[in-house]
This record gives C-alpha cells, structure tokens and sequence, in this order.
C-alpha cells in the first residue's frame, strides 16, 4: 500500500482530534510505563509516560514492556496507532544510559542494544497506519522509535537527534 494512502486515511480518522490529547485512559491500566486505550473508531492510543521519572528513557523494563504492548496490539489488531508522551518535556530522551554505568563488557551492553533494537523492529512489523505525536526533544532511540510511523507531528520542536 501506498505511504501517501496510509498518511491519508489515518489523518483522515485523526483529523478532528487534538492529537496530544486522545482518549482518556483509564486510572488503573496494566502497564507500568504505558497507558494503552482505543477510541470508537477502533484507533489504538498509546502513552508513553515512564513512572517515577521527569522524562521518558528506554530501559530495559519499558523496552520489556513495550513488548508486552506490542503483543497486545498484534492480537488485536488495530485500525491505526498514534504513540504520544505524558511528559510535559518531551517524547523521548533515548536510551537510559544510567543502565550501562559499570559495564565491563561490550557484548552485555551490545546485546542489550541489540533487544531494543528487536522490539523497535517489532513496533514497525505492526504494519498499521500510525502516528508519533512529538513535543519537545526526540533523542537517541526515540528518533528510531518514532521511524515505524507512518507520519509524525511535531509540536514545539526543540531537539531532535538520530542514534548512532
């Protein structure tokens, strides 16, 4: 299917919504880092909002929890997907280094790179129409997490910035 259909019909759907908003997601989700809702036109909406921090980082328990979210979305399937922040600083810092403080091995830190990358790769097998809503900074990982989409917003762009 063609990307410039894909942009169409998602937008199409979104187009009378404010985009960082969505629906509301309930109190008590079942996830830690991530509130996933679906609004009556069968759009999945998920929020980023890691617990207990000012801004959102890859880590290895939100990694481990977005393949949950993942496996949820693959076995219901949805009509589009728009992926925001709750954080008022931005999207996404990128991974959380703090984790690779005291690594002695390269191949601990690569193969935990390498899981990340495998659940990034994951969201773009999805293959429904999706949108990543940005404000603020999109760093590091969060730059190739937001590639799968068929479309990004960005609202007060201040920074972004690719992995390397």
């Amino acid at each position: 299917m063609n990307s410039k259909i894909l942009d169409s019909k998602i937008m199409n759907v979104l187009g009378d919504r404010v985009l960082e908003l969505g629906p509301k997601p309930e109190a008590a989700g079942q996830y830690k880092n991530f509130k996933l809702t679906r609004d009556a036109d069968g759009i999945a909406w998920l929020l980023f909002d890691r617990a207990g921090a000012s801004a959102n980082t890859l880590s290895a328990d939100v990694m481990e929890e977005l393949d949950a979210v993942l496996a949820e979305l693959e076995s219901h399937r949805p009509a589009g997907l728009v992926i925001r922040s709750a954080k008022p600083s931005g999207f996404i810092a990128g991974a959380d280094v703090n984790e690779f403080r005291g690594a002695t091995e390269t191949s601990m830190v690569e193969a935990a790179i390498g899981r990340a990358h495998a659940v990034i790769d994951r969201l773009e097998a999805l293959r429904v129409p999706s949108v990543a809503v940005i404000h603020g900074f999109c760093l590091g990982g969060a730059s190739k997490s937001r590639l799968p989409a068929s479309r990004a917003s960005r609202s007060t762009a201040r920074a972004s910035a690719f992995p390397r």
